[in-house]
C-alpha cells in the first residue's frame, strides 16, 4: 500500500469513528507531528531528563567496563 492510499484510508476511518476521545487524540498527535520550533520543557521535565541521560551513562559506563 503506498502512501497516498494509507492517508485515503486513515481519512476514511477517522470519518467513521463516533468516539470524540479517539478524535481528539489523533488531532492532539497530529498538531505533534507538524509543530516546528522549540519546545519548552517545565523543571520536573528538564529533572527527568537529566535523571535519564545520568542513567543512560551510568549503564555505558558499567557495560563498557564488563567488556573490558
Amino acid at each position: 500500500m503506498n502512501t497516498s492510499d494509507v492517508k485515503i484510508n486513515l481519512i476514511q476511518r477517522i470519518a467513521q469513528l463516533k468516539e470524540p476521545g479517539i478524535t481528539a487524540e489523533i488531532q492532539k498527535l497530529l498538531d505533534f507531528e507538524l509543530a516546528s520550533g522549540d519546545y519548552i520543557l517545565t523543571n520536573s521535565q528538564k529533572t527527568v531528563l537529566q535523571k535519564g541521560m545520568k542513567n543512560i551513562k551510568t549503564l555505558h559506563f558499567l557495560l563498557m567496563i564488563r567488556l573490558t
